[in-house]
């Protein structure tokens, strides 16, 4: 953000989507060249399952999805507390109230659920995971060991 510069919202929002754009692009760049990529981010679960699927229907990959989440309420809380530490950089404009609350709004919306997608499916909770039988999972997942079913779903633990 610095090297680009922010006012407020709007510039900081384009330069959200650009990064977004940005994550795409080079995921098309990586698997074009034969190599694999790992796409973290809180995507958005209508407007980024089209743009996967586009991936998928042009090149031979293999999607693997984990979705990290907790209580709404929990994610709430964990958010204010953040944005209030100041920890964060301040063209996020995530201090201000109406930021806040658009992000609850939008949780509670499933803006940011699980994206209907093929693939297997990893649903989380980081503070109640078993990490060795979590990542041998993964693994077996992506190496395409094991079950390989569309939407296939596995809980580690309630969410």
């Amino acid at each position: 953000m610095d090297s680009i510069g922010w006012t407020d919202r709007e510039p900081s929002a384009v330069l959200g989507k650009t990064a977004i754009d940005l994550l795409f692009a080079w995921t098309e760049i990586q698997f074009s060249s034969g190599g694999s990529v790992i796409c973290e981010m809180n995507f958005h679960a209508r407007l980024d399952p089209p743009r996967f699927a586009s991936l998928g229907s042009r090149f031979p990959c293999r999607f693997v999805q984990v979705h990290c989440s907790a209580p709404n309420s929990l994610l709430i809380e964990r958010y204010r507390e953040r944005a209030m530490s100041r920890e964060r950089h301040p063209g996020h404009f995530d201090g201000s109230i109406e930021v806040q609350d658009s992000f609850a709004n939008s949780l509670v919306r499933g803006v940011w659920a699980p994206l209907n997608m093929p693939g297997r499916l990893f649903r989380i909770d980081p503070l109640k995971l078993d990490y060795t039988r979590f990542m041998t999972d993964v693994a077996s997942a992506i190496s395409g060991n094991g079950q390989d079913t569309d939407r296939a779903t596995d809980s580690f633990d309630p969410i």
